[in-house]
Parts: structure tokens; C-alpha cells; sequence
């Protein structure tokens, strides 16, 4: 995706990503559905789709994270707060 085409994107809300990521997906269906019966112009097209889904959905995600920050775990890493419970037990 494009730069211009990112930003885009980013200014635009959750309902309308969510539109956009319907719009793809239905994009990706009808090409997998035309590969089945004949050839595509261009196969590469279904997985340039697919990374836009994902990248549309991320932004989807960071706005909803932005919107409702859910409490701070701290800045322990994983690692350490799984050795942390192993101690305790």
C-alpha cells in the first residue's frame, strides 16, 4: 500500500476500515473463486490484497487501542514475569 494511500487510511474511522477491510476480503473471494475456472491476469494480486487486510485490520486494532487503553502491565518483559510466578509456586 502507498504511502498516500496509508495515510490516508489512518485518518479514516473504524466503521469506514472495517467497510474497507469487507471490500477486500470480498475482493479476495471473487479472485480465488476466477483462479478456480481460468487464469488471473496477475496471481499476486490475492496476496497484495491479503496484506492489506492485515494492515488495515492492524490500524483497526491501534485505533481501538488508542480509544480504550486497558491498564499498564508495567515494563517486565514475559520472561520475567512468568519466572516471577514460578518462584511464588
Amino acid at each position: 500500500m502507498k504511502k498516500e494511500k496509508f495515510n490516508e487510511y489512518r485518518a479514516m474511522g473504524i466503521p469506514e476500515l472495517t467497510a474497507e477491510i469487507d471490500k477486500r476480503r470480498e475482493q479476495v473471494y471473487k479472485l480465488r473463486e476466477k483462479k478456480v475456472y481460468e487464469d488471473l491476469s496477475n496471481p499476486f494480486e490475492i496476496r497484495i490484497l491479503r496484506r492489506e487486510i492485515a494492515q488495515l485490520a492492524t490500524l483497526v486494532r491501534q485505533k481501538e487501542l488508542a480509544a480504550n487503553p486497558g491498564p499498564s502491565r508495567g515494563a517486565r518483559s514475559r520472561a520475567e514475569r512468568r519466572r516471577k510466578s514460578r518462584v511464588k509456586a
